[in-house]
């Protein structure tokens, strides 16, 4: 039996209720809800500080990363462009195993032209060949006493031995398969000299040479963090390169995101148990129930006090560990929604409705004492596991009590925010407030390239915020980012960040210039110059900049977000600075692939140029011409609107040309949305306020302009798509 309000009905549930603590019986016989905490028993709380058990010996210049150089002798692979090297598979090899072998083979093809034949583990090895390569857990492998035992489940080792017989050994695996694969790709990175700076062809670095022979190594490699997530990537040839770049395989993730949504379905609830869904002040009771319209409304949390909902998402947990077994996590995430429960939640938890630094009502005791209550739940039986959550919203700041010790809170925030020495010193202050009542956290970032209208180049902030999180050793275990790149724009700043997420303690500037030197080859100049200048301009904003960037930083996580305002970044002199590098570069430029490069980068630069140049004029000039006094004056506005019209029909032009390349078009659809949606506020109220303006000078004093001026109003909408 249920009641909405939950009044009246102590007699009904009143025994089960108090056996869980959460309730107690009023005046009247109302049900009311006590705090969540109060019914955790028996539980793993945390209880330590910033720096409890703190391990910082992951990344690649630390003990797991070791290169121990057994021998000064060199390990032949080909030789004039003839195979010394076979590679010896597993008897029963897996599709990533597999994969691992083929790519090892693939670039060992296009670097020296020899291709290096594949023989399963107990069939004979030819004469002549010199060296075996052993990819994944082999007999051999095993017998060597590999992998090594300090290996993460994503951690890799590559190791050589020379035999008594004059032969080599190459052992390249992993602590699994899918990590085997990383290995592969570790060892085509550090000893084969490949590169992958963006996805597919275009993006490749391969040094051709006829002759390959590697030093003897021991390497064993641990990432910087246990797991590296990024989302937004569109095309299989993204999702391939993520792969190259050793981001996260699926089954070693932490889930943590909105997934009250997936686990209380409105569908599923609404009819049987109504008590899921929060009450909202109003109607004839005082409160009436918000029922989501779809299974995808996100708008929404359940109520967080309420039994039945405790009791259900720990049964949902339990019964996706049973189901299974082999799943590192389960999420229990909020929604997308800041629709709380106001009639029991907010008043428990925060009756003041008092905000967090973010600007939203402060929830998260409530949220974490609900978190808390499923982890130590699930403790008791599923040990081992965890239970991933969001500091989000109102869920952002940490909680005043100590969460369950399997849960991993992952902190959201846009940390290229950091340019303000404020913002930055207020979120290193949340993470330790954090590490004070979580064992581990995750991070979550905002790399938008997409959805931004000009370059948000900023690797040196994505290189501090990395090597901060990073000097709390293993308590910072996980890393995820809405990426959503936009490759034209942005160019390196993927492939700086997975570096860095696989090894914190590289050193960014050699990560740079390695890029603009194996890259653009003799245009590397240049285009250092160019991508310097993108950084500069997002990380030296002059005052008024700075004003609309804290103006928006006040009330978002990320500052321009879907509203075009970055582009008062791109000023006609920026733009015509980069223009220089640009053109310098092209002239300097000698390698057909080199001269695509550029291209690549020059097309995007071209609709960014002719986005922030359509903007600025129409915000500047048009939003505060007045109307002429005489012809001069009409003439000049006459040839202003011109102008921009002439502008607005080249973008046309130029996304056209952008809509044929496969790796800049997912990333410029996003340009249409700025000129379809009012929201993002490229109406260009600015130009029509300019063209009335003249329309009615003209009607009066030049008519035969009117017809024209017709014309630019008439067919400009098409143009802005």
């Amino acid at each position: 039996m249920f009641i909405e309000n939950r009044g009246n009905i102590c007699g009904v549930v009143l025994v089960s209720l108090i056996c869980l603590g959460f309730t107690s019986c009023g005046k009247g016989g109302t049900v009311r809800p006590i705090r969540v905490e109060q019914a955790i028993s028996d539980c793993d709380l945390f209880g330590g500080d910033v720096d409890a058990e703190i391990d910082d010996s992951r990344g690649l210049s630390s003990l797991n990363s070791r290169r121990d150089l057994q021998s000064d002798k060199t390990i032949p692979i080909v030789s004039e462009g003839t195979a010394k090297a076979v590679i010896i598979m597993p008897k029963k090899a897996t599709d990533f195993v597999t994969l691992a072998a083929d790519q090892l083979i693939h670039y060992v093809q296009k670097i020296s032209g020899a291709k290096l034949a594949k023989i399963n583990e107990g069939n004979e090895v030819p004469q002549e060949i010199q060296t075996t390569i052993h990819v994944g857990a082999t007999n051999t492998t095993k017998e060597t006493g590999l992998p090594d035992e300090q290996l993460d489940v994503e951690g890799v080792q590559i190791k050589s031995v020379f035999d008594d017989e004059n032969k080599h050994q190459i052992f390249i695996l992993g602590k699994e398969d899918q990590s085997t694969l990383f290995a592969a790709y570790t060892f085509i990175e550090s000893f084969l000299g490949v590169r992958w700076y963006l996805p597919g062809e275009l993006g490749e670095h391969i040094d051709t040479q006829k002759t390959l022979t590697l030093p003897q190594v021991n390497l064993v490699h641990n990432p910087g963090f246990q797991t590296r997530q990024m989302s937004g990537f569109k095309s299989a040839e993204e999702r391939i390169w993520t792969s190259k770049q050793r981001l996260s395989a699926p089954k070693n993730i932490i889930y943590f995101a909105h997934n009250l949504l997936h686990i209380f379905k409105p569908s599923e609830y609404k009819s049987p148990h109504p008590e899921v869904f929060p009450s909202k002040k109003g109607g004839l009771l005082g409160f009436k129930k918000y029922f989501p319209k779809s299974d995808s409304d996100p708008k929404w949390q359940p109520v967080m006090t309420e039994p039945f909902v405790l009791q259900e998402a720990v049964r949902k947990a339990e019964a996706h560990f049973a189901k299974h077994p082999n799943a590192r996590s389960f999420g229990v995430g909020i929604n997308d929604g800041s629709l709380y429960d106001e009639e029991f939640d907010i008043p428990t938890y925060n009756p003041g409705k008092l905000k967090n630094r973010i600007g939203s009502v402060d929830l998260s005791d409530l949220i974490f004492a609900f978190s808390s209550y499923v982890g130590c739940s699930v403790q008791k039986k599923f040990p081992k596991k965890i239970i991933g959550a969001l500091a989000y919203q109102e869920g952002h700041e940490p909680p005043k009590n100590p969460i369950a010790t399997n849960i991993m809170p992952y902190l959201t925030y846009d940390r290229a925010m950091w340019r303000d020495a404020g913002i930055k010193k207020k979120d290193q202050a949340l993470v330790k407030g954090w590490l004070e009542k979580s064992k581990y956290i995750g991070i979550y970032d905002y790399l938008y390239g997409a959805s931004y209208l000009t370059p948000r180049f900023y690797p040196h902030l994505i290189d501090e915020s990395v090597k901060f999180y990073a000097s709390f050793g293993d308590r910072v275990r996980g890393y995820y980012a809405e990426a959503y790149p936009n490759w034209g724009l942005d160019g390196p700043k993927l492939y700086i960040a997975t570096r860095l997420l696989w090894d914190p303690k590289a050193d960014v500037d050699e990560l740079l210039n390695e890029f603009y030197n194996k890259f653009f080859k003799k245009a590397k100049f240049p285009m250092k110059q160019y991508f310097e200048k993108l950084e500069s301009i997002w990380m030296n904003m002059t005052p008024e900049q700075s004003k609309v960037f804290q103006q928006d930083a006040k009330i978002t996580y990320h500052a321009w977000f879907y509203n075009g305002k970055s582009v008062i970044l791109f000023t006609p002199a920026v733009i015509q600075e980069l223009e220089g590098y640009l053109t310098t570069a092209k002239e300097i430029a000698v390698n057909d692939l080199v001269k695509r490069r550029i291209a690549f980068f020059e097309t995007a630069f071209n609709h960014a140029k002719n986005i922030s140049l359509i903007y600025n004029l129409d915000k500047s000039y048009f939003a505060t011409v007045s109307s002429p006094k005489n012809g001069q004056e009409a003439k000049a506005l006459q040839q202003k609107i011109e102008s921009f019209y002439d502008m607005s029909k080249k973008r046309k032009e130029l996304y056209t040309a952008i809509n044929s390349d496969s790796l800049l078009k997912p990333r410029f659809d996003y340009f249409i949305q700025f000129g379809k949606n009012p929201k993002y506020g490229f109406q260009f109220s600015g130009y029509k306020r300019a063209l009335s303006i003249l329309k009615t000078w003209a009607q009066t004093n030049d008519p035969g302009l009117v017809n024209s001026l017709n014309q630019y109003e008439r067919e400009l909408p098409g143009f802005l798509l």
